[in-house]
C-alpha cells in the first residue's frame, strides 16, 4: 500500500469531465460545485422524511436522516479545517505538504461527504437494512461451488458468488454510491458525476462482498454492478484497499453528531430525564475512577452548575432542559477537541494506510463515548415506540419486496401492461431506465440487475411514502 498523498485525496478529477469549459461567471471549486450538485437533489430532500432513530415520527423537532446529515456536514467541515490548519505547520518540511488553499479543499470535500454519507438508507432507520438482507436469506441457497440459486414461488435462477453475497449483506453505504455514480439520472449515465475526491470520501469500506469473507470487516463498500466505478475511483485516490484518510474525520462527525443528537431527541421526547442522565453520568464518572480536576469530572460540574443557574437566577421553568442542552454543547466541543487530537497523533499511520480503528474509539473521548452509547441503547434503541415502529418498517419492506421483486423478474413485463406491468410502472422511470439499458453494469446477470432495480426503489422512498404505498397496494385505504 502506498503512502496517500493530499493530490489523491483531494482528487477534483471526475468519472466523466466535463465536454466544454465552466462558465466564466461560475466562480466556485470544483468541490463547492459538488456540494450544489447535492443539495439541489431529489435524493438529498428525501432524507427529510426518513428516520435517524424514530421512524414514521410525527413530532418536527426530533432529528431526521435530513437534519442529521446537515449536523454531520458542518462538524465533517469544521473538524476538516481545524485538522488543516494544524497540518500546514505540521507538514511544511514534508514532501507531501499543505497549503491553506488544500485545507480549505478538505473541509469542503468533508462538508459534501456530510450530506451524502447516509443517502443510500432506505426507509424506517438502520432497520430497513437488516429487513432487506434478512429477506434474501430467506430467498437464496448456497451452492457448492460458491453461486447462488434463488428460490421463489414464480422463478428460480442462479447468481454467482458476488451477486448473492451482494444481496445478503444488502448495505446503505454501497446503495449511497450507486446512487451518486448512476440512480441520480439527469443529465447522462454517471449519476451527479461528483469528485472523485468526494466519492471516496463517503466509501467507508472499500470492498466488495466477495472480500468481506476474509476481511473481518462488517460491511462492504460496493456492489458488483459498481465494481467498475469503484475501481475507477480507486485508482484516482488510492483507495484499494485502504480507507481515504478523511473517511475517518467523516466517521467521526457521525459519531459525534449522533451521540449527542440522539441524546438531546431523547430527552426532548420525555424518555429520559435530566436527573437519570445528571445519576448515570456521576456513577460513570466514579466506575472510571476519575480524578478530581479532570475534564470529565469538570463536565459534571458543568452540568450541576448549569441547572442551578437555570433555577435560581433565570427562573427556568425545566432547568433540566437548560443543563442537559448546555452540557451537549460542551461535550461536542470536547469530542471534536478529542478527533483532531488523534487525527494529528496518528497522521503518519493514517496516510500510510496502517491505522486500525476509529479515531473517537482510539481517543482520549473514548470513554465517554462508549458511556453515551451505552445511554443510547438502555433508553432510547430499545425504547417501546422505537422498536415498535421499526417492527412497523420491517414487515412493510419486506411485503413491498414480496409485492415487486416477482414483477421485476418478469423479463416480458411492460409499462401499464397487466398486473406485473401495472406494478413496474410504479418505479422511477430513472431506476427502470438505467435496468432496462444496463448502464454500466453489464457483467452483471439480467435477473440481479432486475432485483437491484427493486432495491433501488425501496431504497429511494421515504418512511411515509414506504407505509402510504404499502396501504394502497393492500387496499388499505379504498
Amino acid at each position: 500500500m502506498a503512502r496517500f498523498t493530499w493530490e489523491q485525496i483531494l482528487n477534483k478529477n471526475r468519472i466523466r469531465e466535463y465536454k466544454g469549459s465552466k462558465r466564466a461567471v461560475d466562480c466556485r471549486n470544483e468541490f463547492e460545485n459538488d456540494y450544489d450538485r447535492i443539495l439541489f437533489s431529489a435524493s438529498f430532500r428525501r432524507l427529510q422524511d426518513k428516520a435517524q432513530v424514530f421512524p414514521l415520527e410525527k413530532l418536527d423537532f426530533v432529528r431526521t436522516r435530513l437534519t442529521h446529515s446537515l449536523e454531520v456536514s458542518s462538524i465533517g467541515k469544521s473538524l476538516g479545517k481545524s485538522i488543516g490548519c494544524k497540518l500546514i505547520d505540521i507538514a511544511k518540511d514534508k514532501d507531501d505538504s499543505l497549503t491553506m488553499h488544500m485545507v480549505e479543499d478538505m473541509s469542503n470535500i468533508l462538508a459534501c461527504a456530510g450530506l451524502i454519507h447516509d443517502l443510500g438508507n432506505p426507509p424506517f432507520g438502520h432497520f430497513g437494512e437488516v429487513a432487506i438482507r434478512e429477506w434474501f436469506e430467506d430467498k437464496l441457497k448456497r451452492n457448492q461451488d460458491g453461486s447462488f440459486t434463488f428460490e421463489d414461488d414464480k422463478y428460480e435462477f442462479q447468481l454467482d458468488k458476488q451477486e448473492g453475497l451482494d444481496l445478503l449483506n444488502f448495505e446503505g453505504n454501497a446503495q449511497g454510491l450507486r446512487i451518486l455514480t448512476k440512480l441520480h439520472f439527469v443529465i447522462d449515465r454517471f449519476g451527479m458525476n461528483l469528485t472523485t475526491g468526494v466519492l471516496s470520501s463517503v466509501i467507508k469500506y472499500p470492498i466488495s462482498s466477495v472480500e468481506l469473507e476474509e476481511s473481518g470487516l462488517k460491511k462492504i463498500g460496493y456492489f458488483k454492478s459498481e465494481n467498475k466505478v469503484f475501481q475507477d475511483i480507486a485508482e484516482n485516490t488510492n483507495i484499494s484497499r485502504s480507507r481515504n484518510p478523511l473517511v475517518y474525520i467523516l466517521e467521526a462527525a457521525d459519531d459525534i453528531a449522533y451521540l449527542l443528537g440522539d441524546l438531546e431527541d431523547a430527552f426532548n421526547k420525555r424518555i429520559i430525564s435530566h436527573d437519570i442522565f445528571k445519576k448515570r453520568y456521576e456513577a460513570f464518572i466514579k466506575e472510571e475512577g476519575y480524578e478530581e480536576k479532570t475534564l470529565e469530572e469538570s463536565l459534571s460540574f458543568y452540568l450541576s452548575k448549569n441547572y442551578e443557574i437555570a433555577k435560581e437566577e433565570y427562573g427556568y421553568e425545566d432547568p433540566g432542559e437548560y443543563a442537559l442542552k448546555s452540557f451537549i454543547i460542551k461535550l461536542n466541543n470536547y469530542l471534536k477537541e478529542a478527533v483532531i487530537e488523534e487525527f494529528i497523533s496518528s497522521y503518519e499511520d493514517i496516510m500510510n494506510g496502517s491505522y486500525e480503528g476509529d479515531i473517537i474509539g482510539n481517543s482520549k473521548a473514548n470513554n465517554i463515548s462508549l458511556f453515551l452509547r451505552r445511554i443510547s441503547k438502555e433508553y432510547v434503541y430499545t425504547n417501546e415506540r422505537v422498536v415498535s415502529n421499526e417492527i412497523v418498517g420491517y414487515n412493510i419492506i419486506h411485503r413491498l419486496l414480496d409485492i415487486f421483486i416477482p414483477a421485476a423478474l418478469n423479463k416480458e413485463v411492460k409499462p401499464f401492461k397487466g398486473y406485473d406491468g401495472k406494478l413496474y410502472s410504479l418505479i422511477s422511470k430513472n431506476y427502470r431506465f438505467v435496468c432496462e439499458n444496463n448502464l454500466e453494469q453489464q457483467e452483471c446477470s439480467e435477473e440481479y440487475s432486475r432485483i437491484l432495480l427493486v432495491t433501488d426503489f425501496i431504497c429511494g422512498m421515504t418512511d411515509s411514502y414506504a407505509a402510504q404505498l404499502y396501504q394502497d397496494l393492500k387496499g388499505m385505504n379504498v
